[in-house]
């Protein structure tokens, strides 16, 4: 049920559109091919919220945050209520993808990983005299 309410609610917003019940083979496959969308799919959403290529976390909250509050369907006028509730519908359906994208990504705590993603020596050294000091004096 929760996997057919997806595929229809994928549908009406035109954004992404999942294969057909007993396409490869299983459901599973159905609800994580709705769910883990391909490049194509997250480029498109991204653009819907108006997203350069990189973004951080907070970037596209605040870009869903703002899309939402412009394209609200109580925030529009009687007139343009249900072209607004089409935009919002698309607004949340991208930001979804989005952010089931970027949940699935898996983020590395090793040293030099740490610092190669940019962060400030000062918060660089911070992380290291907690994980050095810290865990160390545990015994792991």
């Amino acid at each position: 049920m929760v996997i057919h309410l997806l595929r229809q609610q994928i549908r009406q917003v035109g954004i992404v559109d999942p294969p057909e019940e007993g396409e490869r083979g299983s459901e599973d496959h159905l609800l994580h091919r709705s769910i883990m969308a391909d490049f194509k799919e997250i480029d498109h959403a991204r653009k819907i919220l108006r997203l350069g290529e990189f973004a951080s976390l907070e970037e596209i909250k605040e870009a869903y945050r703002r899309l939402s509050l412009q394209y609200h369907p109580d925030r529009c006028t009687h007139e343009k209520k249900k072209e607004c509730e089409e935009i919002f519908k698309k607004i949340t359906c991208a930001y979804e993808i989005i952010t089931s994208y970027c949940s699935s990504y898996r983020y590395s705590f090793k040293d030099d990983d740490v610092k190669r993603s940019g962060l400030s020596k000062e918060a660089y050294d911070h992380l290291k005299r907690f994980y050095d000091g810290w865990w160390g004096d545990l015994g792991l």
